[in-house]
């Protein structure tokens, strides 16, 4: 059998079934209102053109709606058409709605257009401009430095008016707070002007306010949130007002220091070898974890003992001690001090490895004199004692005694 008419007119029916599918395109798209707002229902308007000689059938158009953009919800969500004639165009509409918190800013929108099945098609971007009509105000930076509990702290807040109007009779400030006020139970109050008053604010116009907190002295250590409220008008009088809030770390270190002490039979005198207590102690108001005591090497001692010891934990307030065993250095002068180097390694309260150094006195004593013990050899100076008194005492006799016998 030959196969080549058969070939021949499944080619051309092929070529006749192309033929007969239009040739749709997306001419123009357009929106209103132009520009649009946020929270608002728009139209958007499609207009389509079959460029071909052939009907265009079962024409479908749908949008592609991502944020700030969603479907709306009472219809209008896609076009169909069953036929557009060659050579003509057709319009119809869509229905889109607009998040309430979008930004001011242009949106992309995507409006897809395809023949019978959805298959292929063409796709269009239209570019929508939302502007809000009313002024926004944001707080959009603050100065603020880590704190101490008790601390005062100044610092410094901008705010912007991000809208597209202008703001009057602006307020800033801490009222409606608990920070507000002194007798609240906030840990953080702002001790400056409640209200800070700004009487225009342009669009796109920033202002620098300036504020001052007081910290509470038992005020936790952490990042503790500051209500900062914004209230305004715009140009109709309308009232606004928004709140945001400023974090403010409260943070306190961890002051380690320690002092040196000896048993009354046991002092350091040249030559000896001798128990030291080494007192430790944070003065500070965090507490230092995992402590590590390094004594160094030092040119005044010798260490028998252990020179580095693990603390563990010092709570604010807290102390402890240990025992180091040492060989004062024959060299040493009796009666004069000598430093002894203490080195601190712990983790702070942001649990970051800290090192602070503390030289501490050593006594040096007089090994005659130390100990509890008494000076040995001839007791000269209890003999001139004896002598002067004894000179004073016969010289007082013979000016009072002397008269009264005639010698």
């Amino acid at each position: 059998m030959n196969q080549k008419p058969i070939a021949i007119l499944a080619i051309l029916l092929l070529l006749t079934v192309n033929a007969a599918a239009g040739a749709v395109q997306i001419s123009t798209v357009t929106y209103t209102p132009a520009p649009a707002a946020p929270g608002q229902l728009i139209t958007v308007w499609v207009t389509l053109k079959n460029n071909s000689q052939n009907i265009a059938q079962q024409v479908t158009v749908e949008p592609q709606p991502a944020y700030p953009f969603t479907l709306s919800a009472t219809g209008n969500n896609m076009l169909s058409f069953d036929a557009i004639a060659p050579f003509q165009t057709v319009t119809g509409k869509l229905e889109i709605e607009i998040d309430k918190q979008a930004l001011n800013g242009t949106y992309p929108l995507e409006i897809r257009a395809a023949e019978t099945g959805g298959m292929g098609g063409v796709s269009s971007v239209l570019q929508i401009r939302v502007i809000s009509y009313k002024p926004q105000i944001e707080l959009i930076t603050a100065d603020l430095p880590s704190v101490e509990a008790g601390q005062t702290v100044n610092t410094m807040i901008t705010i912007k008016n991000i809208g597209s109007s202008g703001a009057i009779n602006v307020l800033v400030g801490t009222f409606d707070n608990a920070a507000s006020t002194t007798t609240s139970t906030f840990p953080i109050k702002n001790i400056g002007p409640t209200l800070i008053y700004v009487d225009a604010l342009g669009p796109n116009e920033t202002k620098q306010i300036p504020m001052m907190f007081g910290v509470d002295p038992t005020a936790e250590q952490k990042t503790h949130l500051v209500p900062i409220t914004i209230k305004y008008q715009d140009e109709n009088r309308s009232d606004f007002s928004v709140t945001r809030y400023l974090g403010m770390r409260v943070q306190s270190d961890a002051e380690l220091d320690a002092y040196l002490t000896y048993e009354d039979t046991a002092k350091p005198t040249p030559g000896a070898t001798t128990e030291i207590t080494v007192n430790l102690f944070n003065r500070g108001a965090a507490t230092a974890r995992n402590i590590v005591v390094q004594v160094e090497d030092s040119p005044s001692i010798d260490i028998l003992s252990e020179s580095k010891v693990f603390i563990g934990t010092l709570d604010p307030d807290d102390f402890d001690s240990f025992k180091l065993n040492a060989h004062i250095k024959n060299d040493l002068a009796p009666g004069k001090t000598y430093p002894i180097r203490l080195r601190f390694e712990f983790k702070n309260q942001d649990n970051q490895t800290q090192v602070i150094q503390k030289d501490l006195n050593l006594n040096v004593f007089d090994a005659n004199l130390a100990n509890g013990g008494t000076q040995t050899g001839f007791p000269w100076d209890l003999v001139v004692i004896v002598i002067v008194l004894a000179v004073i005492g016969y010289f007082g006799y013979k000016r009072f005694f002397g008269k009264k016998t005639g010698k």
